[in-house]
């Protein structure tokens, strides 16, 4: 009645004498560009497949730590305002967004609007990453 599934995880490797501009990282679901230290990394992420495509993740310099975000945002609709974790960041960064939208963001950190990468796509989605300044603990 039950069968038993086992799996092999193999670890994204990459020639240390090349880095990609952009890297998968956490299944395949966060894709950013390396920022230098001192800054994380706004991802804004598009899938029109979803019921709800709209999701904004926020991670340190090099994708690996989540420190915010929000999901299963829907076009049109309004987010109220979100900070970083207080826990991971010091001071948070507090992030205002206009109106989610299926295009470019229209999102600021602490009041100053961000410089957007060009967007990468990623099977049905659309991924906008931005860097902004912020503190590690």
């Amino acid at each position: 009645m039950f069968q038993t599934t086992v799996g092999l995880v193999i670890p994204e490797v990459h020639p240390s004498s090349t880095t990609p501009n952009i890297a998968p990282r956490q299944e395949g679901y966060n894709w950013c560009h390396t920022e230098r230290l001192g800054t994380c990394t706004l991802a804004y992420i598009i899938d029109l497949t979803k019921p709800h495509p709209i999701t904004i993740q926020v991670t340190d310099n090099n994708c690996g730590d989540a420190l915010g975000g929000a999901r299963n945002l829907d076009i049109g609709s309004t987010l109220p305002d979100f900070e970083t974790d207080s826990r991971r960041t010091d001071p948070v960064t507090k992030f205002t967004i206009k109106s989610v939208v299926n295009g470019s963001p229209e999102i600021k950190a602490d009041g100053k609007t961000l410089s957007w990468h060009p967007p990468a796509s990623a099977d049905a989605r659309k991924i906008h990453t931005a860097p902004f300044d912020c503190h590690m603990r």
